[in-house]
């Protein structure tokens, strides 16, 4: 009689283990379905072009015009800031967005760099300008690795 009831229990926790399990993926899956319908990717026939070139020539311009700022630099804050804009029909940037913070400074200066670019090559779908939507990695990386030690980073006693 008790392995009976032993049996009968364990078969009740695994059911109820079971539907909470199927309810869970269900769940996920109409989450994950919901997200997927957010992203709007269209097909361009001639993609947005800086300066005339590739994206990565634009990677290197952020490079070379992003001032870190004083602040974040003494409290050594890095990382990546994802960020997000618009090439717009005329060329111009529009719609710059923090799609990820690192520190509020770090996400001033992202959208400062990105904002000051030169216009761009618009794209072209069907031989018409159309606006198009970056998602844009700005990364902060400090050069100098020392820690609050100075000079004597790996120093022993």
């Amino acid at each position: 009689m008790k392995s009976i009831k032993t049996k009968l229990i364990l078969t009740g926790i695994f059911l109820l283990s079971l539907s909470f399990l199927s309810c869970s993926s269900l769940k996920y899956s109409k989450q994950k379905e919901k997200a997927n319908t957010h992203r709007k990717v269209e097909h361009i026939d001639t993609p947005p072009k800086f300066l005339g070139s590739t994206p990565n020539l634009f990677s290197k311009w952020v490079e070379t015009h992003l001032i870190y700022p004083k602040q974040s630099r003494l409290e050594r804050k890095e990382g990546k800031v994802t960020t997000q804009f618009t090439v717009k029909k005329d060329g111009s940037i529009g719609n710059v967005k923090i799609l990820k913070s690192v520190d509020p400074l770090l996400d001033q200066e992202a959208i400062r760099v990105i904002e000051s670019s030169p216009k761009w090559s618009p794209g072209i779908k069907k031989g018409k300008k159309v606006n198009v939507t970056y998602t844009f990695p700005v990364i902060f990386r400090l050069k100098n690795k020392r820690n609050h030690l100075g000079n004597y980073r790996n120093r022993r006693k």
